[in-house]
Formats: C-alpha cells, sequence, structure tokens
C-alpha cells in the first residue's frame, strides 16, 4: 500500500497513510474497536465510510451477539467481518469497553488474515485479508459515508449491497428490495446509482413489480 508501513510494529507513521486507507477501505466497512468513553469516536472522520459497530449499546448486541453472548472466538469473529464486509479494524491505544477485551486481544495478536498496514501513537489500523465487499460483483463502491452509499452498476441486473434493508432506503432510478437480512439492488441500465434514507418509505419503481 503506498505510503503505508508494511510492518504495523515498525515504521514511523507516514504522511498521506490514513488517506490510502481511506480510499482503499471505501469498498468496506472500517471496525473500530470499543474504548472506554468512547474515544474511537475521534478517528471517525479521519476513516469510515460506514462503520460495523456504533455506540448504542443495545444496536450492538443485536447486530454482534458474539461480543455479549460468550461465543467469541476467532472463527467467529472473521465470519462477523465477512458478514458486515469489514476492509478495516481500528486497534486504539486506550483501555478497551469491557465487551471488546477479548475482540482487543485477538486483534493484537495478529491472526494471519489481519495484516498491520498503519499506526501512530495512538491507533494500530490492520486490513482484513480477502475481505467481503460492501456490494456483489460486477458491481463495486464509488464511495460511502455514514449517510449514503455510491454504488457503480456496469451492466443491467441485480446486486447485493451490505446494508440492512429498510422501506426508508432509497436509490433514484432503481429497485431496492429485502434480501435476507440485507438490501438487493437491481437495475435496468447501467449507471451509478446513489442508495440513501429519507424521511418516509421509497416510493417502488416500476422494475420492483
Amino acid at each position: 500500500m503506498g505510503g503505508v508501513p508494511r510492518d504495523g510494529r515498525r515504521g514511523p507513521r507516514r504522511p498521506g497513510g490514513l488517506g490510502t486507507v481511506r480510499r482503499r477501505a471505501r469498498h468496506g466497512r472500517v471496525r473500530p474497536l470499543l474504548v472506554r468513553r468512547h474515544a474511537h469516536r475521534q478517528l471517525q472522520p479521519a476513516l469510515a465510510p460506514s462503520l460495523a459497530r456504533g455506540w448504542n449499546r443495545q444496536l450492538d448486541i443485536e447486530r454482534g451477539r458474539l461480543f455479549y453472548d460468550g461465543s467469541f472466538s476467532a472463527a467467529t469473529y472473521r465470519a462477523w467481518l465477512d458478514k458486515w464486509a469489514v476492509a478495516y479494524v481500528v486497534l486504539p491505544s486506550g483501555e478497551p469497553d469491557g465487551f471488546a477485551e477479548e475482540e482487543a486481544e485477538l486483534v493484537a495478536r495478529e491472526p494471519e488474515w489481519l495484516e498491520a498496514v498503519w499506526r501512530d501513537a495512538n491507533w494500530r489500523i490492520f486490513r482484513v485479508k480477502d475481505a467481503v465487499p460492501l456490494v456483489s460483483g460486477p458491481a463495486t463502491v464509488v464511495r460511502g459515508t455514514d449517510s449514503d452509499v455510491v454504488v457503480r452498476v456496469p451492466e443491467r441486473g441485480a446486486v447485493t449491497v451490505r446494508l440492512v434493508y429498510s422501506p426508508w432506503l432509497r436509490a433514484e432510478g432503481a429497485c431496492l428490495e429485502r434480501h435476507g437480512e440485507f438490501t438487493r439492488l437491481s437495475v435496468s441500465r447501467p449507471g451509478i446509482y446513489r442508495i440513501s434514507s429519507g424521511y418516509g418509505p421509497s416510493p417502488r419503481p416500476s422494475s420492483c413489480r
């Protein structure tokens, strides 16, 4: 990765390193570990187009039960990263939240499917090898934020976007439908489509009928 140290345990922080990670992270989510007092929020503007876990404990439990029910292991954690299309994991230097202690210990051990790519005095960033993309092929993510995702679809058809389905999601000129827990985007022609949420249910275009 240009401008990013290959070995996160050595090598100084290089200018532009976070920018490189941010550009590559647009294809998936960035997962900052929870720390006490939620200090991980400080890194959010610098990195994540979308986060796998937030700071709402009830929502965390619903979407990340392995952190709370005793089922956490290297295998279940990797499966969870894949489910939520996490491309990068961020390990802060601060004391982890009580429910993130096992996760922090595992990430710090650097399992073979995590690669350390950047660090400074406060953060260590790891790339998830062979990460599941946020959108299935042949589509790709153009950009993403906490409020929307822009997807390039090169041909007519349907792709899966790993966004939890909601009737309030909308994408002009496309059809959005539930696909299991996530969202299926169907388009009648190639193009770039923006998926965002509104204040009311999205109207169903003719392509959904």
